[in-house]
């Protein structure tokens, strides 16, 4: 009986101190995940702080300026277009300006300063539709119900070609766009890279701009991006792929912000901005010229309307490294140099030395002197500029891809159908084949090449493999060699691609440099030339 009671009172102490060692764990169980939640709410707040104060895509309600930490965002460039709708919101500008990258590289939105403009932002959304400026602009005055202006582009591009599907901006996207910039994995990484970049005393890199538009690098020269065979060799390709032709769709959607901007009581401005000479002479050689015509007066229908297409010294200027380039960026984007004149213009503020005729209104009384003056101002150009003008024409009749044959033992190349009579022993005097790298399935080739009787550049480069054309290159870059044959050949620098499919190891690889005289002579400085060579070099 005393055993039976001292195992009850056993059990009855074990089952209490069961129940007290429970209690305690659960107690230590809910002291360490308070504190595990209170230290991860900790880490999210430094987590958040960092990032609002690195600030790295400009979004965070701080907007701490750090200098050598924060100044330059150069993370935002690859998601400005998800930011556009959030600055709207946030500056409450009274005029924005809508448009492709060439309003975005252009337009400093400060010109309208101390203006009945201000203040202003750009909204500009690079490779935007007409269709997709109407979805933007309807977001937009949600948004911000103090805009009384909007500058939108009138680009001929956005009128050819392009699809205009539409998609509705929502509030639960706007958020869903917001939130992760503001906290995210991504965000943090993005503020150490800004923290990097900042305290890189290297080049300041491009960004975006607190008023919406783009900066190029310190260290940008446009001069490197005006190369005629690059450029010729793209817009023809894209003429190749598809042909221009005026789409009913884009001109609704034209309609349709007049018709959105005027139910808001907003005033639309609509701007034909310029396009560089070599754009015009595209759109007259390749036969479009007449569709130009016909956009420009389907635009003048339009109210308030202004060209800034007339030829000037702004739009003429010459591709140049030194001294650079000051009213374009490149052969499609005019520079925010341009743009700040031409919004002077707009304000009638105009700086001396500005053009005339920079600004033009276009309405149904003046479209007709406007085409035309257009129109006789490219072909002037074109005159003045024979070079620009032969190396279009005759990358016209090149072939896609590349078709030829040569003949070893005639010493005669044929390209696209034309026979190019072969010159040896030039050596070094005319190029050199400087570089190869084997990339497996082909080779990349590069060197100088310079036609040594016109003391310019060569009209092209063939490369062989045996008897077969397999490539064609175009001098791109400027080549301290090509300077002893004066400043017009100083642009004699190649690369190009040799693709190797189907060559035979007992196959020579040769390049050829095209001369204006038809001659076709062999870059043999570093190439054998000797049936067998297996390498360039």
């Amino acid at each position: 009986m005393n055993q039976m009671s001292n195992e009850v009172t056993l059990d009855a102490d074990t089952i209490e101190k069961s129940l007290i060692s429970k209690e305690e764990g659960n107690f230590i169980a809910k002291h360490y995940t308070s504190k595990l939640f209170l230290w991860m709410f900790i880490w999210f707040l430094i987590i958040l702080n960092f990032i609002w104060v690195i600030d790295p895509y400009g979004v965070s309600p701080f907007q701490i300026n750090l200098p050598d930490i924060n100044t330059y965002k150069p993370k935002r460039l690859d998601i400005d277009r998800l930011i556009k709708p959030y600055e709207v919101w946030r500056y409450q500008p009274k005029t924005i300006f809508i448009g492709t990258s060439r309003i975005h590289e252009s337009i400093d939105p400060s010109v309208f300063d101390n203006t009945q403009f201000a203040p202003a932002y750009n909204a500009a959304i690079p490779a935007s539709t007409l269709a997709q400026n109407l979805d933007n602009i309807e977001q937009f005055l949600k948004l911000d119900h103090h805009i009384k202006h909007i500058f939108a582009e009138l680009y001929l591009y956005n009128f050819t070609g392009q699809t205009q599907e539409s998609t509705q901006k929502t509030w639960r996207q706007f958020f869903k766009d917001i939130i992760p910039l503001q906290i995210s994995n991504d965000a943090f990484l993005a503020a150490v890279q800004t923290i990097i970049a900042n305290k890189n005393s290297g080049p300041i890199p491009a960004h975006i701009a607190k008023q919406g538009h783009w900066v190029p690098s310190s260290d940008f020269n446009p001069g490197t991006t005006f190369t005629e065979s690059l450029y010729i060799q793209t817009v023809l390709g894209w003429d190749r792929a598809a042909k221009l032709s005026l789409l009913q769709s884009a001109f609704e959607s034209l309609g349709r912000i007049v018709t959105l901007a005027r139910s808001h009581g907003v005033e639309l401005h609509l701007l034909i901005t310029p396009n560089y000479p070599w754009e015009d002479y595209r759109l007259i050689s390749l036969g479009y010229w007449p569709l130009v015509e016909e956009w420009m007066r389907k635009m003048a229908a339009y109210e308030n309307v202004v060209s800034f297409s007339q030829y000037n010294a702004f739009l003429e200027e010459a591709p140049s490294l030194n001294p650079q380039m000051k009213w374009w960026n490149d052969p499609t984007h005019f520079s925010l140099g341009m743009g700040r004149a031409m919004m002077q213009a707009f304000i009638g503020h105009q700086e001396q030395g500005t053009p005339t005729n920079l600004m033009r209104p276009l309405n149904p009384s003046t479209v007709d002197g406007l085409i035309a003056e257009r129109h006789a101002d490219a072909l002037r150009w074109a005159a003045a500029h024979p070079d620009f003008v032969a190396d279009f024409e005759e990358a016209k009749t090149f072939s896609d891809p590349i078709k030829g044959t040569l003949d070893w033992e005639e010493k005669i190349l044929v390209v696209d159908g034309h026979k190019h009579p072969i010159v040896l022993g030039m050596g070094k005097g005319v190029g050199d084949v400087t570089y190869l790298d084997d990339q497996g399935s082909s080779f990349f080739a590069s060197g100088w090449a310079v036609d040594e009787i016109e003391k310019r550049r060569v009209r092209n480069l063939i490369a062989t493999i045996g008897s077969s054309v397999v490539a064609r290159g175009f001098v791109t870059v400027d080549r301290e060699e090509g300077l002893k044959y004066g400043n017009n050949a100083k642009r004699s620098g190649f690369a190009m691609s040799i693709p190797l499919v189907n060559r035979k190891d007992s196959e020579p690889i040769r390049i050829f440099a095209l001369m204006k005289d038809g001659r076709a002579v062999q870059l043999a400085s570093q190439i054998k030339q000797i049936e067998g060579v297996k390498t360039l070099i």
